[in-house]
């Protein structure tokens, strides 16, 4: 599906090209969000400024990148929590119009040998919202349920500017590992039925245990996706460019806001107009307040429409005006069973 380089071949563009991280380097290599230290020149953009102008100028240039990304179109509607709820927290839902997603946490073998179960947290954060995206673009670009999980792991933390040692790593599994435990519950309802199905995202996983007793981080070595997750997957496959992924990688919501315009914006017919009440329920916690959310969001929104020049979005007192947009990868349709145009860089799913 789509015209597929290499892992761990950069995706932000031609290798003559020199990122905004490289020409800007400084001593000390790159942070845990994969941006140089914080010494800087005055007036330079920030890190995050950098990647968006990086993405912004490329995509200007070549509409169509090396290579693709993938995420479920449900996983597009209705995100990940945001903040790590408490390993205490089993259960996290989460609506969007007709769709429902329950999160219900998962356990893990506790060590090596051993018939005693651990519960394992609820995936959350940016890390696991790119790790689902990654083992979805994995599965889809070698026709295979199955994962190997260091080759995919390491290359993508290359890809989207991460060290692949040390601590971002660990983060990575430990967000593998929560996903790779856990279950959902997908529902779609109306004025006059509902549906829910129950869907485990693994039906097998095999697991490095950690080295130091004290160390709770579980690395899953193989992850199978089970099969009716997979084959759905296959059918509601959503492509995403990874220059706007990698740009984006900072934050929850202009992760959640990208992959919702990418999937929604191609479906409206002429416009569609939705209420801030709305968006704070898909967009934030319960608990913050509608003004600051308004100000997050028209923040996070200004960032994902330069990587997202196509989106068709205006912002009001009232909401969002959504208008039809073409998708941030040309060509596409709708999954991956046929659901490709023929366009230059972009090849036809078999």
């Amino acid at each position: 599906p789509g015209q597929c380089t290499k892992p761990g071949v950069d995706p932000m563009g031609p290798a003559q090209y020199t990122p905004w991280a490289e020409r800007h380097a400084v001593p000390g290599g790159y942070d845990d969000r994969g941006a140089p230290p914080l010494s800087r020149k005055p007036g330079t953009p920030s890190p995050v400024e950098g990647r968006l102008i990086d993405a912004h100028s490329l995509m200007l240039a070549s509409t169509v990148p090396n290579e693709l990304m993938f995420n479920h179109a449900v996983m597009c509607q209705v995100g990940l929590p945001y903040r790590n709820p408490g390993d205490d927290v089993r259960l996290w839902a989460r609506s969007n119009g007709r769709a429902s997603l329950q999160l219900e946490a998962g356990h893990a073998l506790a060590v090596p040998g051993s018939t005693e179960w651990s519960p394992v947290g609820l995936p959350y954060g940016p890390r696991a919202r790119l790790v689902l995206i990654q083992l979805s673009t994995y599965a889809l670009q070698r026709q295979t349920p199955i994962i190997e999980v260091e080759d995919s792991m390491t290359a993508f933390a290359r890809s989207i500017g991460l060290a692949t040692s040390g601590r971002n790593l660990n983060t990575l599994r430990d967000q593998l590992s929560r996903l790779a435990a856990c279950s959902l519950r997908i529902g779609y309802g109306d004025a006059e039925q509902s549906r829910t199905g129950h869907i485990a995202l693994f039906s097998e996983a095999q697991v490095w245990f950690p080295k130091h007793p004290g160390q709770r981080v579980l690395w899953p070595s193989m992850l199978r996706f089970s099969t009716e997750y997979y084959e759905s997957l296959r059918e509601n496959a959503v492509p995403l460019d990874p220059r706007a992924i990698a740009s984006l990688k900072h934050s929850c919501r202009c992760l959640d806001i990208y992959t919702w315009l990418a999937n929604r914006l191609l479906r409206v017919n002429g416009t569609q107009a939705i209420r801030w009440r709305g968006l704070r329920l898909q967009f934030a916690p319960k608990r913050m307040h509608m003004g600051t959310f308004r100000r997050h969001f028209a923040a996070a929104l200004k960032q994902v429409l330069m990587v997202y020049p196509a989106a068709k979005v205006e912002m009001d007192d009232k909401g969002l005006l959504l208008r039809s947009s073409k998708p941030p990868v040309p060509g596409w349709r709708r999954g991956l069973r046929g659901g490709w145009d023929e366009q230059p860089g972009v090849a036809k799913a078999s």
